[in-house]
């Protein structure tokens, strides 16, 4: 008998995170402060690692055996959740300021896995999980403006939800990046959470 609370197990990987723990299949994935990703199994011993060398401020996320990571310095990295082997790594040239999200792109009855991130400049840039080919790029600076996307990247309904530094939130098609609205903040930017949005939109269909 296993009393609730009890500790089962622990592990010291001498490590800082900087990021939450992903959990899936059985496997723990890690990611920490100096770029390693750790994946534990169950009881907690070491799986695989992967030195990125990279900083990696937001958590993973897993999709078809796929750990799919964004780099601060603008590197979309996707690993074989099994084994640690790369399978794709690209270079974007922009500081990657979003996390990384995985949306489904529904188009004439096919659905399409893709990777979407925004950046310090203000791009949105759209790229086919599998093989991480450019499917679109949209940007939201015009006019010399100074903006940053600030928030994760949600998806509903064949669209995409973020907000900038600014306060904008922004609705854009999933499809092809095209600007459905956007709602600019009277003051002090938005309190409330894009999910909450992406839920009425939902409740709305």
């Amino acid at each position: 008998f296993i009393s609730a609370g009890s500790k089962l197990w622990s592990v010291d990987l001498n490590k800082t995170k900087r990021t939450s723990a992903v959990y899936n299949s059985d496997k723990i994935y890690n990611v920490f402060k100096d770029g390693s990703v750790i994946c534990l199994s169950n009881s907690g011993s070491e799986q695989w690692r992967f030195e990125t060398n990279e900083r990696i401020l937001n958590p993973p996320i897993i999709e078809n055996d796929l750990l799919v990571l964004a780099s601060d310095d603008g590197d979309i990295i996707t690993l074989n959740s099994n084994t640690g082997n790369p399978h794709q790594i690209i270079g974007i040239g922009e500081r990657i300021s979003s996390g990384i999200s995985v949306i489904d792109i529904e188009e004439k009855g096919n659905i399409t896995k893709a990777v979407v991130i925004g950046t310090v400049y203000g791009n949105i840039y759209c790229y086919d999980l599998f093989n991480l080919d450019p499917i679109w790029a949209q940007q939201i600076t015009f006019n010399g403006q100074e903006i940053s996307v600030v928030s994760s990247i949600a998806h509903s309904e064949n669209k995409i939800f973020f907000f900038d530094n600014k306060g904008t939130l922004y609705c854009l098609s999933a499809a092809n990046g095209m600007l459905i609205w956007k709602l600019e903040a009277s003051q002090g930017g938005w309190k409330s959470s894009i999910k909450a949005l992406v839920s009425q939109t939902g409740k709305d269909k």
